[in-house]
């Protein structure tokens, strides 16, 4: 039992610490979304608003893995990935894809 509570601990630990993390890159989707509908006086949706959020959340978790654990502005560092979601994942797939490339052919 005492083995069931330990990993469900450390579960939630994790789970918060994604939540910590990509709260400010969804705070910078945010900010960038407002941003282009006041721009363009384009009307709201909650369905982009929402997708935005959730890939800057996605962004946010895997730029925060590449941060050095004690870098000063990691804060602002996520909250500019949230706010350049697209640009971000455009950078993660190509470089992905030439890593993946890579690991096929050894």
């Amino acid at each position: 039992m005492d083995e069931v509570l330990a990993k469900l601990a450390k579960a939630a630990i994790s789970y918060t610490d994604w939540i910590v993390v990509g709260a400010p890159a969804m705070f910078g989707a945010m900010a960038k979304y407002m941003y282009d509908n006041v721009r363009k006086d384009a009307a709201f949706s909650f369905a982009v608003f929402g997708t935005n959020i959730f890939l800057a959340f996605f962004a946010g978790n895997v730029v925060h893995e590449f941060l050095p654990d004690s870098y000063a502005n990691e804060g602002g560092v996520l909250m500019v990935t949230g706010f350049c979601t697209y640009p971000v994942l455009g950078l993660i797939e190509r470089k992905a894809s030439t890593v993946i490339k890579k690991l096929k052919q050894s």
